[in-house]
């Protein structure tokens, strides 16, 4: 997708329950710890101008709806402590955390603990459109998976 492999590794270390967290979901339109990616659309309509309240809005809003997509409607509830420090989002490395996202999605459903995966839908749709209108995917069996 044109992000760079590199920067600062993503941490998610505030709790959703921090008082500080709690407030600025309020003030995002959510409830509780919640903040629905149709309300974060909305407001990046109407934003004016590329402030960090857009900042981390569309930071949000893209993990939610392309890189880290799952099936809730809303925000997953890790991804609120960027609401705490925008100042830092460009410095964090997005490839790895997509890419830690689906593993973490792809691992209970090859352990049979789930029966569907439920992490990074939109970028398995498109894997799987892109392998159909291609002909299959090639993959070398003499190399050993990354993801186990």
């Amino acid at each position: 997708m044109g992000l760079k492999n590199t920067g600062e590794d993503v941490e998610l270390g505030y709790p959703v329950e921090d008082k500080m967290v709690k407030q600025l979901v309020k003030s995002f339109g959510g409830n509780g710890k919640r903040v629905l990616v149709r309300g974060l659309a909305e407001h990046l309509e109407k934003c004016k101008n590329a402030d960090e309240d857009f900042k981390v809005r569309f930071v949000m809003f893209a993990l939610s709806t392309v890189l880290c997509t799952t099936s809730s409607p809303s925000v997953t509830g890790n991804y609120l402590t960027f609401l705490t420090i925008p100042g830092k989002i460009e410095s964090k490395n997005w490839v790895d955390n997509g890419f830690n996202f689906l593993r973490e999605g792809v691992r209970p459903f090859k352990a049979k603990k789930v029966a569907y995966v439920n992490r990074s839908l939109l970028f398995l749709q498109l894997f799987y459109f892109d392998s159909i209108v291609h002909g299959g995917v090639c993959v070398d069996k003499s190399l050993d998976p990354i993801v186990s």
